[in-house]
């Protein structure tokens, strides 16, 4: 059960209501607990109120220690006094209080209230916020675009370079060279390193029927890219 039903305000004077005084008058404090205990009764109902069915009251009999005749007559007297009233709908009577509707209606309505006011607070947050992060999304968006197109630009000088010098014919839109190129620019690796890269490997391996196989992307542009960059090797002039 929501916490909220155990909920409603409570004067900390109320034993000095004249209503309740009047009460007392004729039933005493033990009257003061029944009366409490039935406004719990009408908390815990959705639609605040009792119904006055024979089980009902019998259990009521049962929940506040007394008797039926008793309970008839308190319940009549606390009407009287305008502790309670009744009403009937669904040919059926029920009782409620009029002090606790109006607290539970005070108590919703600044609940609504302070609902509204947290949602407007959070709207604006979170506008705000979201707007922030569509302004980065477009911005990092934007330079993912930037640098899509700057690698582009260096694959297509890489595979041109390495056509030319190795006499091969790779193609720049092959997805393995695109993602080796890229791999060894990300670890810092430019252009001239390729370009010098072709060329030792070309001298070494250029006309030679076993290792020109491999003056290749995948070989080139692997795990000893680093090694054939700095090797040092006797330059024979490469014809282009």
């Amino acid at each position: 059960m929501h916490k909220d039903v155990f909920y409603f305000t409570h004067d900390s004077n109320a034993r000095h209501d004249p209503k309740i005084v009047a009460m007392r008058a004729i039933y005493g404090f033990e009257g003061y607990g029944w009366y409490w205990a039935i406004i719990e009764m009408l908390r815990e109902d959705s639609d605040l109120e009792f119904p006055l069915t024979e089980l009902q009251v019998n259990g009521l009999v049962v929940a506040l220690d007394t008797n039926i005749e008793m309970l008839k007559k308190y319940i009549k007297d606390c009407v009287e006094l305008g502790l309670f009233y009744t009403k009937a709908h669904d040919e059926r009577k029920f009782l409620s209080s009029e002090s606790l509707d109006r607290r539970i209606s005070k108590y919703k309505e600044i609940k609504q209230l302070r609902s509204a006011a947290g949602k407007k607070g959070n709207e604006a947050r979170w506008g705000a916020n979201r707007k922030r992060i569509a302004n980065a999304s477009q911005s990092l968006a934007k330079k993912g675009k930037e640098r899509k197109e700057e690698y582009k630009d260096i694959v297509e000088q890489v595979v041109t370079d390495l056509n030319l010098v190795c006499k091969t014919n790779y193609k720049t839109t092959t997805e393995k060279t695109k993602k080796l190129i890229i791999a060894r620019i990300s670890e810092g690796f430019t252009v001239e390193n390729f370009k010098l890269v072709h060329r030792n490997k070309a001298s070494e391996w250029l006309g030679d029927k076993d290792w020109s196989k491999f003056l290749r992307p995948e070989t080139l542009y692997g795990s000893k890219f680093e090694s054939y960059l700095n090797q040092k090797t006797k330059r024979k002039e490469i014809a282009i």
